[in-house]
């Protein structure tokens, strides 16, 4: 029996249902793209999806030097965020933290991106909006990683 890989979000899920008619829909691109730019810039990349891709060349420098932004990133990545594109610190965050039902990230994108907004969907893809919401994930993430800590701590007592 193998292992289904566990997907985060794919873009296409956003298009039907309650997607607006008024946006184009690059749009679905973005709250995720952000999330995975976070990932990208911290090196938090599986090293087989690396060489896959073509390695820091190419698309990922483009993001790293921002001639591209994330959202476009996820966006030539078919818009698909996957556990097997991560490594595994990445994916333990993503479960915890990323989780749409779960996780945290959707309520900080809201506070910080998206409140007053019609919907989450109407963020911009700007470097603006990504430098805001990095700093909240660079928070959760050294909130998360010290529970880690915490935790690991008290089962070897």
């Amino acid at each position: 029996m193998t292992d289904q890989p566990i997907v985060y979000d794919k873009a296409k899920w956003h298009y039907g249902g309650d997607y607006p008619s008024d946006l184009d829909q690059s749009h679905a691109f973005i709250h995720s793209g952000l999330f995975l730019g976070w990932l990208v810039e911290r090196d938090m990349l599986d090293p087989e999806f690396m060489t896959d891709i073509g390695g820091p060349d190419g698309e990922i420098g483009q993001f790293k030097c921002r001639q591209i932004t994330s959202p476009k990133l996820f966006e030539l990545w078919d818009g698909v965020l996957v556990d097997d594109m991560l490594n595994e610190e990445a994916n333990a965050f993503t479960q915890a933290y990323f989780d749409f039902q779960t996780g945290q990230y959707l309520q900080d994108y809201d506070l910080h991106l998206s409140h007053g907004l019609p919907t989450m969907y109407h963020v911009e893809d700007t470097w603006e909006n990504y430098d805001t919401i990095k700093v909240q994930i660079d928070k959760r993430f050294t909130e998360w990683k010290r529970k880690q800590t915490k935790q690991w701590w008290q089962f070897w007592k």
